[in-house]
């Protein structure tokens, strides 16, 4: 292990995997008194003993390493429908804790366990499926753990989940990997809200499988003399198989949304040309004990329209806009600009209701130009339940003479 963590290390990888699955059917850490030879608190401390052997030899190597266990304390699913999961380990003679309890005997700060609950296959936003995991790895699975060790885990642990791409292109739905269309009828929609949920959820990472498409088109994207060379892999790889992107269409811009969510808007609205917005249909709230200042239409000042809502003054108040019937799992780009001290954010409503429904959304501003005005921009993924993107030009805090003024507001749908 120490050889394998050196080389982790030295290659510039992020870690290593530890694949616990039981994959023969073996019980290798399910106790027994019979196969054991020893009683169950004996067979414990020599679990964890391994633990901590196999962790000193892989920390002394690589002390930031990720450890990826596609579930490190979240294979036993029946833990999360007790009352009692301490007494529920010894009554199924679970030895896999003791195992991590060794690893975090040894485990220093800098290095992290990720989670990935397999299981999460087969979660949905709707259900608010991914939340309800990351609660569970963080609440649940340390009372499996050692007392001494349950905060150590809590602070080297990384929330994950998984995404199972066949369950969106089977084409079956009696499977159990089948995962139908989303509100508005497509299998990306339901995808993009999956994608959406979980990254908000996880910690840092959200791992991506499938078994019947490649993320590479190996013969466009390969030179076709290597990958004759290899006469094994040239069936397996590409004879007859698609991408994803043609499978999911939608599926690159969705797993762009969780890792450069700004960059996959820029190119949105630069493809994209309806604006959903009309200019001149403005709500504006303001908090009623903090209903100072002024607001206004200005036509002199302004960035690509016709006048400028201007703000002065103001503690606490906002420019509102109501994008109408939208469907979960929808993408929208936005583009807003401004020209003083603000915000603009992206909310959700439902049925005419506003509501504090996760995730918001805020435009990322860059340098003002010479004029003074500055371009944010952001991608948004409508969550499940809401029918309405809200738009927020908010104010907060002016002094008396302070004035924003929000040039131009740009939401166009990604797909």
């Amino acid at each position: 292990m120490k050889v394998l963590a050196a080389f982790t290390k030295e290659a510039g990888l992020k870690g290593l995997m530890i694949d616990n699955e039981d994959y023969p059917r073996s019980k290798q850490w399910k106790w027994s008194a019979e196969k054991d030879g020893m009683d169950y608190a004996t067979a414990c401390a020599v679990s964890r003993r391994r633990g901590a052997q196999i962790g000193k030899a892989i920390f002394a190597e690589f002390p930031e390493v990720r450890l990826l266990s596609f579930w490190f304390l979240t294979a036993e699913r029946s833990y999360f429908t007790v009352n009692d999961p301490v007494a529920h380990k010894v009554k199924l003679g679970d030895l896999w804790p003791s195992f991590v309890d060794g690893l975090l005997d040894e485990m220093p700060k800098s290095a992290k366990f990720i989670d990935g609950d397999e299981f999460t296959y087969f979660c949905d936003a709707s259900r608010h499926d991914y939340y309800k995991s990351g609660w569970r790895q963080r609440e649940v699975c340390p009372l499996l753990l050692a007392p001494e060790n349950r905060q150590r885990y809590q602070e080297r642990l990384s929330v994950s989940s998984a995404l199972y791409l066949d369950m969106y292109t089977s084409t079956n739905p009696a499977s159990l990997y089948y995962s139908g269309p989303g509100e508005d009828g497509t299998r990306i929609s339901r995808f993009m809200a999956n994608v959406a949920q979980a990254s908000k959820v996880a910690s840092d990472y959200v791992w991506v499988y499938g078994e019947k498409g490649t993320f590479v088109d190996w013969r466009r994207d390969v030179p076709c003399a290597k990958v004759a060379k290899n006469k094994r892999f040239l069936p397996a790889l590409v004879a007859g198989t698609s991408t994803w992107e043609s499978k999911l269409p939608g599926f690159i811009e969705s797993i762009r949304f969780a890792t450069d969510p700004f960059g996959l808007a820029r190119d949105v609205l630069a493809r994209e040309k309806e604006n959903l917005v009309n200019w001149d249909k403005w709500g504006f709230w303001q908090h009623e004990r903090k209903s100072h200042g002024t607001r206004s239409k200005d036509s002199k000042n302004t960035d690509g329209n016709e006048f400028s809502l201007v703000a002065k003054g103001v503690k606490q108040g906002c420019f509102i806009y109501s994008v109408k019937d939208v469907k979960s799992g929808q993408l929208f780009a936005l583009e807003a600009s401004m020209k003083g001290r603000g915000s603009v954010t992206v909310t959700w409503s439902a049925k005419g209701s506003l509501t504090n429904e996760d995730p918001r959304y805020e435009l990322k501003f860059g340098n003002p130009d010479e004029r003074g005005w500055a371009v944010g921009v952001a991608s948004a993924c409508v969550p499940p339940g809401m029918d309405t993107l809200v738009v927020h030009l908010g104010i907060n805090n002016q002094k008396p003479e302070e004035e924003v003024r929000f040039g131009r507001l740009r939401v166009v749908k990604a797909r």
